[in-house]
């Protein structure tokens, strides 16, 4: 859970840096890089991930409606995917 929103930043792709070797597991599909942010460094999250996993939640829960609701929401997962 976030705790604490210590602010938004709209941040050109340019900007954000690289994430160090430290993170090595499935958090380098949550997060897209860092940028400086405040005097401290803050991390970029991923939106394409968030936006898959609810739409991963939607199609499991329509997959029990039938097929042309799953087949519908199937087509929306792809293009989320396509434009990241």
């Amino acid at each position: 859970w976030v705790q604490k929103v210590h602010g938004i930043l709209e941040a050109h792709r340019s900007q954000v840096l690289p994430l160090p070797a430290q993170f090595c597991g499935p958090e380098r599909g949550w997060y897209r890089g860092m940028v400086l942010f405040d005097h401290n460094v803050a991390l970029v999250m991923n939106t394409a991930w968030v936006l898959e996993e609810q739409l991963k939640g939607m199609l499991s829960r329509t997959e029990l409606q039938g097929t042309e609701s799953a087949v519908a929401l199937q087509g929306v997962i792809e293009s989320e995917n396509q434009a990241c």
